[in-house]
């Protein structure tokens, strides 16, 4: 699993030898203030709120397969993810991942250590926005059965064999209620209760895990959760 992930230096020899969709999760100001060259912008990897419904689940589909078709992804380009520095941007470039394997994407990698990496590494950067070329995206049905609905995650608790991961942070987890975050985090914890949280279901154990984020461990976001799904699978 952790094959995903790749750095700076092997993108920049990646693009030379095949053809590649880089995609850039970041906010707009973020990718107008420097990005690597040829990165589409898809910021709504990171904004879209999907309801754990069947119908919900439908609409992120369709709105996640047109995003991509139009960045420009047919099936025949590898496509490549990447975020700010993977510990700062709340997993944009893994849930890029998730969704494009949600789809059936067939070639997905993600920069380790995102744009800051890429710069770090002396690579050039550009606020040339660009241009891609609409493709035609098709959806592998199957592959959506990765992803399940509330009423579906609720039969799976308690289940021996089934491990629950949750994905929040650790008060949310707890069901500690913080005061004194902002609006927008607090909007974000409504939509969670309004609308029950997807988990990952996985083979091999029982119970419900806590899966820290990157700012309670200080470290590398992505790739740590990454190493942790291929232990537990393993």
């Amino acid at each position: 699993m952790t094959d995903v992930l790749i750095t700076a230096g092997e993108l920049a020899d990646l693009i030379t030898k095949e053809p590649c969709v880089i995609i850039d999760t970041r906010n707009p100001d973020a990718y107008g203030a420097g990005h690597i060259p040829n990165a589409v912008n898809v910021h709504e990897i990171f904004t879209y709120l999907a309801t754990s419904t069947p119908e919900g689940m439908s609409e992120l589909e369709t709105k996640f397969a047109d995003a991509f078709g139009a960045a420009g992804l047919s099936g025949k380009e590898t496509a490549v993810i990447y975020e700010q520095s993977m510990n700062s941007g709340f997993g944009q470039s893994c849930r890029g991942y998730y969704l494009l394997t949600m789809l059936g994407y067939p070639k997905i990698k993600v920069v380790h250590g995102g744009f800051d990496a890429w710069a770090a590494a002396g690579l050039p950067a550009t606020k040339d926005v660009a241009s891609p070329v609409n493709a035609s995206f098709s959806i592998v049905p199957e592959a959506s059965e990765i992803l399940i609905d509330a009423k579906t995650m609720l039969s799976a608790v308690g289940k021996p064999g089934i491990a629950l991961l949750d994905v929040r942070d650790v008060d949310e987890w707890a069901a500690v209620q913080v005061q004194g975050r902002d609006s927008r985090r607090m909007r974000h914890r409504r939509h969670q209760r309004e609308h029950a949280g997807l988990s990952l279901l996985l083979q091999g154990r029982a119970g419900v895990e806590h899966v820290p984020g990157a700012e309670e461990r200080g470290r590398e976001g992505c790739a740590d959760v990454f190493r942790l799904l291929e232990r537990m699978v393993a």
